[in-house]
């Protein structure tokens, strides 16, 4: 069977636990809807071990949602309580459990999330293949008795003058200013 098909049959599997889990909270089943959460999530899992499928990029993702889920049903159940008068009470044990719990599950689906390939990363250029290496090819040498001359990117480029010893703006040019022409041996590559 092909992986992707795998993969597809295999989000069947949280999503009915989602649905499970939204009808247990509606039957106001805290517990259960507990359960459910952390039954979906172990019943993907092991539906991915036993198949051998690759896990997904959304794995992080999935397992935030059902640590959600499951804290939001460790709060309902142990977190608030109804008074005699029909009205409900904040416990802060249960509320500060749910939250622990909410934290540990939130940083188990940061570590599984894979937006970055951190080995595709390489701070080490001696690591780069010759292909990688942006390549610059030497200057061909001058001929006999020629000057080569090469225009540095970093000096100012000035305006050429007119026949009065002023560039275009009107200003006149420096006496200590070399000008510098770009020699037609010189090669580029892109």
């Amino acid at each position: 069977m092909n992986d992707n098909i795998k993969v597809s049959i295999g989000f069947l599997i949280p999503a009915s636990a989602i649905i499970l889990f939204i009808a247990s909270l509606y039957a106001e089943n805290f517990l259960l809807s507990a359960f459910i959460s952390i039954l979906g999530l172990l019943a993907w899992f092991l539906y991915s071990s036993v198949m051998q499928t690759k896990m997904p990029s959304v794995t992080g993702n999935i397992i935030i949602l059902f640590g959600v889920l499951l804290s939001l049903a460790i709060f309902l159940s142990f977190g608030m309580k109804r008074n005699m008068f029909g009205g409900y009470e904040f416990v802060p044990e249960g509320g500060a459990a749910s939250a622990v719990l909410l934290l540990i599950v939130a940083l188990l689906g940061l570590l599984f999330k894979k937006n970055l390939d951190y080995s595709a990363i390489r701070t080490d250029s001696s690591l780069e293949t010759p292909a990688q290496k942006p390549s610059i090819k030497k200057p061909a040498k001058p001929k006999n008795n020629e000057v080569s001359t090469v225009k540095s990117y970093y000096e100012p480029e000035y305006e050429e003058e007119d026949e009065y010893g002023e560039d275009e703006d009107g200003y006149e040019e420096d006496e200590g200013y070399e000008s510098y022409e770009e020699d037609e041996d010189w090669d580029y590559e892109e």
